[in-house]
């Protein structure tokens, strides 16, 4: 914790003022962040052009999590900063590692397909839509595979037939007997 920090390096030299103001106004900060954030989306609320809203939406999550990584609403604001500019980068990257965090790897999964839809080069949508299988791949069952079109992801069984299915398990289960 950089506060932590501060106090130890002016508990050596208690005469440094600049160490007292960036104490004071780290403090300030803690006490004002939540203040700060209902004003970014008090603004929001009422911006029109979406590039500005999406900032908005942007700034008061990145604030909440700065101050609060917990807080439920990140991953709203992020999601709510990417429907008005689906292409904000920032605001990308810090819901990829909410979500990362927090262990809700369906939802990057579909971050990851989403952002693809906004990419302007095919390597860009490939590249978004491979994030995504990865994601679904470390999650798989055994039996299951995620085909990766250019334009979308496919989650499947390896065998399509259920008696095939019904096959395998057979013989599996006679191989542990």
């Amino acid at each position: 914790n950089g506060l932590v920090l501060y106090q130890k390096a002016l508990a050596l030299l208690p005469e440094d003022e600049e160490l007292e103001i960036k104490i004071e106004s780290i403090n300030a900060e803690r006490e004002n962040w939540k203040q700060i954030v209902e004003r970014f989306l008090d603004q929001a609320q009422n911006e029109e052009e979406s590039s500005l809203k999406g900032h908005m939406f942007y700034s008061a999550a990145e604030r909440v999590y700065k101050n609060h990584k917990r807080g439920k609403d990140i991953p709203v604001y992020l999601a709510t900063a990417l429907e008005a500019v689906p292409t904000q980068v920032k605001a990308a990257r810090l819901l990829e590692k909410v979500l990362r965090e927090r262990g809700k790897f369906d939802e990057l999964a579909d971050l990851y397909t989403n952002l693809a839809e906004h990419r302007r080069s095919k390597s860009e949508r490939v590249q978004m839509l491979l994030a995504s299988a990865q994601v679904y791949q470390s999650k798989l069952e055994d039996d299951e595979l995620v085909e990766v079109t250019p334009t979308s992801l496919r989650l499947r069984k390896r065998l399509l037939k259920e008696h095939e299915r019904r096959k395998v398990e057979r013989s599996k289960k006679a191989a542990t007997s």
